[in-house]
C-alpha cells in the first residue's frame, strides 16, 4: 500500500490488486514501531532515516485524509541486567532516548534503570488501509482480487493480466 502512495505522488497511475478478504500479515499485525529493538536494546540500522521518513509519510497521509491512525506514544525499556545498562550509557543514547529513572511496580526489577524511548507508537492499520484507499481511489485502479501469475501475460515492454496493460509489475507478497 505505501509503494503504491508512492507511486502515485511521482505522478504514474497505479492498478493495486488486493485480495482483502485473506488473511495477509498487514491485516493482522500489531502495527508497532520502535527504533530500539532486541536484548541489547540497540538502534535498528539505519532508524534516524528511516524514522524520520516513517514519521513524514505517515503524518502526511494523515493530514491528506484527516485520518487518526498514526499513534506516536513514548515507550519505557527497562534494562534487565547492570551490563546492557553499563552498554547504553557507552554506546547508545541520543536522538530515540532519554534517561529515565521511574519507580516501578514490585513484580518488575527496574534497579538497573532503563530509558523512555522516543517515536515509537503504533499504527493502526485497518485505519490506515482505508485513507489509502481513499488517496488511491483517485485516478488509480484497486481490484480486490486475488492474482495468478499463471494469469500473467509478458510482452516486448509490457505485462497485461485481465484487462489490465502495464509497463511494469511489482509483487508485494509473503511467500508460500
Amino acid at each position: 500500500m505505501c509503494l503504491a502512495l508512492e507511486c502515485k505522488k511521482i505522478g504514474l497511475t497505479v492498478v493495486l490488486i488486493d485480495d482483502i478478504e485473506k488473511n495477509h500479515s498487514s491485516s493482522v499485525a500489531a502495527g508497532i514501531f520502535n527504533p530500539l529493538t532486541g536484548r541489547k536494546i540497540r538502534r535498528t540500522w539505519m532508524a534516524k532515516d528511516a524514522f524520520e521518513k516513517l514519521h513524514a509519510f505517515y503524518n502526511g497521509i494523515q493530514d491528506q485524509t484527516g485520518g487518526k491512525f498514526f499513534n506516536s506514544r513514548p515507550l519505557v525499556r527497562v534494562f534487565p541486567n547492570v551490563k546492557v545498562a553499563n552498554d547504553w550509557d557507552a554506546e547508545e543514547g541520543g536522538i530515540f532516548s532519554s534517561p529515565f529513572s521511574p519507580s516501578f511496580p514490585d513484580y518488575i526489577n527496574g534497579n538497573h534503570g532503563g530509558v523512555l524511548v522516543n517515536q515509537t507508537g503504533y499504527l493502526n492499520i485497518k485505519e490506515f488501509f482505508s485513507s489509502a484507499r481513499e488517496i488511491l481511489g483517485e485516478r488509480s485502479f484497486q481490484v480486490r482480487s486475488s492474482i495468478s501469475k499463471k494469469n500473467i501475460r509478458i510482452g516486448d515492454g509490457s505485462v497485461s493480466w485481465n484487462n489490465y496493460r502495464a509497463k511494469k509489475i511489482i509483487f508485494c507478497e509473503v511467500p508460500q
